[in-house]
């Protein structure tokens, strides 16, 4: 299966379910805090990535990728590191505000 497929459905689709469960709740502070932490994690888990495969740690299959390389790494690595990041950080705000609805409307 194409990594592309991968982070369409297990992604994508996630993130689509909670961005529009949570789309009452997501101000424009928040995409900017969100751009910066993706911005600090993908450069933290980009670079030790980057080093592993240079390594041989772990390779990629060019038939499995769309081909587009960024120095060791595939594009959809990259998708990954940012992707993830937005699921994790929608999946807390989605779980903060269903445990704790006191707390998350005070902030």
């Amino acid at each position: 299966m194409p990594f592309w497929l991968y982070l369409i459905l297990f992604l994508g689709v996630p993130i689509g379910v909670l961005g529009y469960r949570m789309r009452g709740y997501l101000w424009a502070g928040f995409y900017l805090r969100l751009q910066g932490i993706g911005a600090l994690f993908l450069g933290y888990v980009a670079m030790l990535d980057n080093a592993a495969s240079a390594a041989r740690l772990w390779t990629f299959d060019r038939a499995l990728t769309l081909g587009i390389m960024i120095l060791y790494l595939p594009l959809e690595r990259y998708l990954f590191f940012g992707l993830q990041t937005v699921l994790v950080i929608l999946l807390c705000l989605w779980l903060w505000k269903r445990l704790y609805p006191a707390d998350f409307g005070s902030s």
